[in-house]
């Protein structure tokens, strides 16, 4: 009868571990020769990783094996390791340090078992996590919210990034112009504004913070991100800092240069935006479309002879805010620049007049090209100084595309300051696709060695009908030799460009 008894308290017992999971393997793993049970101490189960900020949470499932006296848990980092002795029982371990040591960003190996009053170990298992901090890819994905603070006098103007999920408050502090502390709480639908200037008036000596605190959907923490301080430096649009490359020749804007401009001239055929207006603390008045000179019967022609702004809403904002804080004025001339939004500081100027140089007389002189003509085809390589803006030269259509290079020996050292390239006058809209948009210049005293004669080694061309570029160089050239080259442009199937006079002066 007792045996009885013992046979079913043993059966009970391994019915209730198998049903919390266990397996007989937990426990009683294998026999000795002699026949004779080897012991197992039950293995932890539902082992889990989640990073945390700056810390790994480990979760497991203990076993109910009633020998076991502790849970131990081992994480290393290549040669770095560190472990800890835990309770039976826990189920949850925090890791925030590897010796002394923060964890930093680096994945670790986490080996757990469980190991029983006398020492033994059960199997473990390996599992790996990474905790997060500021060097994290997902942390550094969040944006700062606040992409540019102006500071123009005693006012702020604020330039919003989107809005990110996962974003649960987020603020910007400054003080104000009378030493008292500025708030600015940002929400979804402040930053959606895209633009705004502090009500307030500034102190732009002190510091202009932004704060954020945000919820990883894969973090158990929530992340506080270090506050960013706005500096004095000043930051462009790619495309703005390409035009005054063009106009000045800067590698880098100086702000000293910056604080004492008043009139700016743009004629780019394109930017962005005029948001860069804002760097400009001291800017008086703009003059648009002022040195691009074509007929007026081009005037109309959207795709060819109206510069254009990408984004009207940021450029009608700076505008707007620098006419209210400076009293600035706008001068635009034939109709560039259409997204703008006109009002009363701006003044429409019409066709801009065509400037005055003193041309290099080219009578007798004529350009060779590479690659030339090809034999029994002429392409009229005289007209481009023969002063009739009717006639063109124009090479073959051809399959490949084509950098041709434009040589023109004037027979002495002579002083050039600079280029005038007119654009043909097409009778064909579609073919207008391949006039040149771009050209090289460059000069030499001897035909050796060559220089580039503008800021921009590639410099942007105006491509409307008959329109007339005037280059300016930077310095004045003595050159006997001029090179153009002159890219190739494509029409459906085929290659070629066209120009109607260069002339030097």
């Amino acid at each position: 009868m007792k045996t009885i008894i013992k046979l079913t308290a043993i059966l009970t017992v391994a019915l209730l571990m198998a049903g919390c999971g266990e397996s007989l393997e937990d426990t009683y793993k294998d026999y000795s020769g002699d026949g004779t049970s080897i012991r197992y101490t039950g293995r932890c189960r539902n082992i889990s990783v989640t990073g945390g900020w700056q810390r790994i949470v480990v979760n497991w499932t203990n076993n109910v094996d009633p020998i076991i006296k502790n849970v131990k848990i081992v994480w290393k980092f290549e040669d770095e390791a560190d472990s800890v002795y835990l309770p039976a029982g826990t189920t949850e371990y925090s890791i925030d340090h590897i010796g002394s040591e923060p964890l930093g960003d680096r994945s670790f190996e986490i080996t757990l078992c469980s190991v029983s009053a006398q020492g033994i170990e059960s199997l473990s298992d390996i599992v790996y996590g990474r905790p997060y901090t500021y060097t994290h890819e997902e942390v550094q994905a969040f944006n700062r919210l606040v992409s540019s603070a102006y500071k123009i006098h005693d006012r702020v103007v604020l330039t919003f990034l989107p809005w990110q999920e996962g974003i649960s408050e987020a603020h910007l502090t400054y003080t104000k112009s009378d030493g008292s502390q500025g708030h600015l709480e940002l929400t979804p639908e402040q930053v959606a504004q895209d633009y705004y200037m502090l009500e307030d008036h500034v102190d732009n000596s002190k510091p202009i913070v932004v704060y954020r605190t945000a919820k990883l959907e894969t973090c158990v923490d929530e992340i506080e991100f270090q506050p960013f301080e706005f500096d004095d430096s000043r930051v462009f649009n790619s495309d703005f800092i390409e035009d005054l490359r063009r106009q000045f020749g800067f590698d880098e804007i100086p702000d000293g240069w910056v604080e004492q401009q008043k009139v700016l001239y743009l004629d780019a055929k394109s930017y962005n935006s005029f948001i860069d207006l804002l760097n400009f603390p001291n800017l008086k008045k703009i003059v648009l479309g002022s040195r691009r000179y074509f007929p007026e019967s081009e005037v109309d022609d959207e795709e060819y002879a109206q510069n254009v702004v990408m984004d009207a809403d940021g450029s009608n904002f700076a505008l707007q805010v620098m006419h209210e804080l400076n009293g600035l004025t706008v001068e635009r001339y034939n109709k560039h620049y259409p997204q703008l939004e006109v009002t009363d500081f701006f003044t429409e100027m019409g066709q801009p007049k065509e400037p005055v140089k003193k041309l290099i007389d080219l009578t007798g002189k004529t350009f060779t090209v590479d690659p030339e003509d090809e034999m029994g085809y002429n392409s009229h390589l005289d007209r481009l100084t023969d002063g009739d803006y009717s006639t063109f030269w124009q090479p073959r259509s051809t399959s490949e595309a084509y950098q041709y290079q434009l040589s023109l020996d004037l027979g002495e050292v002579k002083t050039v300051r600079g280029v005038k390239i007119v654009q043909r006058n097409w009778e064909n809209e579609q073919e207008q696709m391949v006039a040149p948009k771009s050209c090289r210049i460059l000069v030499s005293e001897n035909g050796a060695e060559w220089y580039y004669a503008t800021y921009l080694e590639n410099y942007p061309l105006g491509a409307a009908n008959g329109e007339m570029n005037y280059i300016d160089f930077p310095f004045a050239f003595p050159a006997r030799f001029v090179m153009l080259m002159v890219p190739s442009g494509f029409y459906f199937t085929l290659n070629f460009t066209s120009l109607a006079e260069i002339s030097l002066y």
